[in-house]
């Protein structure tokens, strides 16, 4: 029996759990519509902002995943790692958290400047972990920006590592202004050039549209559904 297409969305935020910004509302229509369809099994990662109410929306940690050392700065620091479900629903999201690289709230005026690379690395760090690899990542925001760039630099070559995933990317209205690290190696300066140009690189799609999309909440299912598919045609 064929396993179902494993489809991994990286977000700043997911409704019901943050609610900041329209794509709050956007990544949990699309999970969940994707889920739907059959043949896809979605999860989740997104940061565990302070701000979240772990009782209410009935996060628990996970105790094997908590404590992983995510490399940074030259030295490691331990992740933890938090799960929960949508409701009413079996898509489950990851929440990353760390009390000094994850502000308290997905608005916060200040994020720490290693926050998405702390972020995206401790991703990867669980996904090996889990041995689940995706064969596509769709991207939110600048705060998943990172992904693609790390997964090829320092994770393609893991042994968990089975394949190599198609990205894709949704930039936000801050993708643009913020600045990747210096020293990073990304070969742009801002988030919204960096997910672009790794979205173009990974997800091939025979010459024939992108796969760096600005969704509509009109058509935004059938849009992802239809990309799914093409990508999955050319592997």
């Amino acid at each position: 029996m064929t396993r179902p297409t494993r489809i991994l969305y990286i977000a700043g935020e997911m409704e019901p759990f943050t609610n900041s910004s329209p794509l709050s509302g956007l990544v949990r229509s699309l999970a969940e519509g994707t889920q739907e369809q059959g043949g896809y099994d979605v999860r989740v990662f997104m940061p565990k902002f302070g701000a979240i109410n772990e009782r209410r929306n009935r996060l628990h940690e996970v105790i094997r995943l908590s404590g992983t050392e995510v490399p940074i700065n030259g030295t490691t620091d331990a992740c933890t790692v938090k799960v929960a479900s949508v409701p009413d629903t079996r898509i489950q999201v990851y929440f990353v958290g760390h009390d000094s690289h994850v502000p308290e709230a997905p608005d916060s005026d200040t994020f720490p400047d290693s926050h998405a690379l702390f972020f995206n690395r401790a991703i990867l760090e669980t996904l090996v972990s889990l041995r689940w690899i995706p064969e596509v990542v769709h991207g939110f925001g600048w705060q998943s920006a990172l992904f693609p760039v790390l997964l090829q630099q320092e994770y393609v070559t893991h042994e968990q590592m089975t394949h190599e995933p198609h990205f894709i990317f949704t930039p936000d209205s801050s993708a643009l202004s913020r600045q990747v690290p210096d020293g990073f190696g990304a070969q742009a300066a801002d988030y919204h050039a960096t997910g672009a140009a790794y979205a173009a690189s990974m997800a091939p799609l025979n010459g024939n549209g992108t796969a760096a999309v600005s969704l509509s909440d009109d058509d935004a299912q059938q849009q992802m559904l239809d990309l799914y598919a093409r990508l999955e045609a050319t592997d």
